[in-house]
């Protein structure tokens, strides 16, 4: 699928900090991919949150190239979110369905979600739209990701970040 792999780029909370995003989707079985992702202000190297959750793609019989999405996404903020929604080639659109929180978890609560995964000329872009307890929902993040290569000499010479083919990411110094 097109968005297999790590990835690795900006992002933007809107009305506040730029962040430095890390995503990567690891194929584990046919259809099912782990989800992990994580947010950090690069000036003060302070971690946002780290997600972490697993997206599943259920094909259409008569046009694999769409079908129905499903992710379970988990955070540092106390809750756990379920989304269901679509994607066909080079876009995945999904909306929260179900949110459970501990006890201790932090307010104002989310209470709905969109995200939106595109491939643009070979880049990925990152859209989600958040609702809490203090606001209905409306635009909260975007990011542009560009993909890390698998480790090869060639790769850790090119490119700012190398897959070393598990989770973790390298990021190159300049």
């Amino acid at each position: 699928m097109w968005f297999e792999g790590c990835w690795s780029g900006k992002g933007k909370v809107v009305n506040g900090p730029e962040y430095d995003n890390k995503m990567c989707f690891t194929k584990t079985k046919d259809k099912t991919y782990l989800f992990e992702q994580s947010f950090v202000i690069p000036a003060s190297g302070f971690g946002l949150t780290v997600e972490t959750g697993y997206l599943r793609i259920h094909p259409n019989k008569e046009d694999s190239s769409k079908g129905k999405a499903e992710l379970i996404v988990c955070g540092g903020f106390g809750a756990c979110l379920t989304h269901e929604g679509t994607y066909e080639k080079g876009k995945i659109d999904l909306n929260s369905t179900g949110i459970i929180r501990t006890s201790t978890a932090k307010q104002p609560f989310v209470t709905e979600t969109k995200r939106r995964f595109f491939n643009s000329n070979g880049q990925l872009l990152h859209e989600m739209d958040l609702g809490s307890t203090a606001h209905e929902i409306r635009p909260h993040l975007n990011a542009q990701l560009s993909s890390c290569l698998l480790y090869t000499s060639d790769a850790a010479d090119d490119l700012l970040c190398v897959d070393l083919g598990g989770r973790r990411i390298i990021k190159k110094k300049k």
